[in-house]
């Protein structure tokens, strides 16, 4: 974790994780959501931040930014496909992709999309420029931010009770650190994985 992104969160707390959290979701690159999301997780443990409040706080996020890119391309898709900006990252192909998958798996296609790495925000992006039904969208969408959102954040909670539990027994103080660099590279390799199996079907 980047010394500059402890201090924000321990600084502004809450504030700190929805700001994060949200323009992620809208597609501004900052910081690995998941990283951010296991460590507010552990700093719940400690008791720095409330675990349910940090639950509450990162889901409201995750819902907030993907309905913001929902209702853009729901209502502004047009234009945007029509005369796309440079800066917006998204081929016609990928666009189809992810369409074929809603159509194919209808409501549930938008839940799957939301759990696969890479796929997270093009399927928000997919389901406005279809006019995919707002109460279904928001059904899955809020389904899958409980699940992905709050599953990072447990697993950081999780991670520090581990550590207690070890430390009662064997007097290692890295064991935190040595489980979490595991659960990243874990992580950072399934991620690999999928990318290179997507980007062979698209």
């Amino acid at each position: 974790m980047p010394s500059w992104l402890i201090h924000l969160i321990i600084t502004y707390g809450y504030c700190a994780i929805f700001f994060l959290v949200f323009i992620q979701e809208i597609g501004i690159p900052t910081f690995p959501n998941e990283i951010l999301l296991i460590y507010s997780g552990y700093l719940a443990y400690t008791g720095v931040l409330n675990i349910f409040l940090v639950l509450i706080i990162a889901v409201s996020a995750d819902v907030s930014g993907t309905f913001l890119v929902y209702t853009v391309f729901y209502f502004g898709s047009h234009g945007l496909i029509k005369r796309k900006p440079k800066w917006l990252p998204i081929s016609n192909k990928r666009i189809e992709f992810i369409k074929a998958k809603i159509i194919d798996y209808g409501d549930k296609g938008i839940f799957i999309g939301r759990l696969i790495p890479y796929l997270r925000g093009y399927t928000s992006v997919a389901a406005g420029i279809f006019k995919i039904r707002f109460k279904p969208f928001s059904m899955m969408i809020i389904l899958s931010a409980i699940i992905w959102t709050g599953g990072y954040v447990i697993l950081g909670w999780l991670a520090g009770n581990y550590r207690k539990l070890l430390s009662d027994q064997i007097a290692v103080t890295n064991q935190y650190l040595i489980a979490i660099t595991f659960l990243l590279i874990l992580f950072f390799l399934i991620k690999f994985l999928i990318k290179k199996y997507l980007l062979k079907n698209i």
